[in-house]
Formats: structure tokens, C-alpha cells, sequence
């Protein structure tokens, strides 16, 4: 649901929008703020590279599943909260454009 968010407010389909190692450039941020401890920094940081018009580039990696034990899953109410970031985030950068 959240990559096909992605793909009609950005244009952008993300494959993982959640979890992933990334490589950022310095210059976003710079540009922005993040809370590194915020669990939805990822939708914050994706926003903030696609809104920016910055390339992302996905490579397939292998993941081994963990067990329940280990793994904090996603909620419904945190997937709504990120459904909610990615709109309030695209209207900002629809305000910045237009500046």
C-alpha cells in the first residue's frame, strides 16, 4: 500500500518503503530535518529524496527471516500514521516548489 502511495503522489515506485539499508546523500540532510529515532524516519527520508527530485536506486538483496521474538511488526495505527506522513510530506514539497 505505502509503494503505491509513493508511485501516485511521486511518481516513484519504492519496493521497500519500511526497512533497508540506504545510502544517502550529506546534502539531504542538510536540507532537512530528521529524527533518527522516529519509527516512520523512513517515510520522512523517502519523502524528502523523492520530493527533492534526488534518484534512488533499489537493489534486490537477500533477507533471512527472523523469528517473531526478535521483530517489532509494523501496526495498522503505524501504517496509518505513515500513510499520513507521506501525504502531509508531499503537500510541503508542493509548497516548496511553488515558492
Amino acid at each position: 500500500m505505502l509503494s503505491l502511495l509513493y508511485l501516485l503522489l511521486y511518481g516513484r515506485y519504492v519496493s521497500d518503503t519500511l526497512s533497508g539499508i540506504r545510502v544517502v546523500r550529506s546534502e539531504i540532510f542538510a536540507l532537512n530535518e530528521f529524527e533518527f529515532n522516529d519509527p516512520a524516519f523512513n517515510q520522512y527520508l523517502l519523502s524528502a529524496i523523492l520530493g527533492g527530485k534526488y534518484e534512488i536506486l533499489e537493489m534486490p538483496v537477500r533477507f533471512l527471516p527472523q523469528s517473531p521474538q526478535k521483530v517489532k511488526r509494523t501496526t495498522v495505527l503505524e501504517g496509518l500514521k505513515s500513510i499520513y506522513i507521506i501525504f502531509a510530506q508531499r503537500i510541503q514539497w508542493i509548497g516548496r516548489s511553488r515558492r
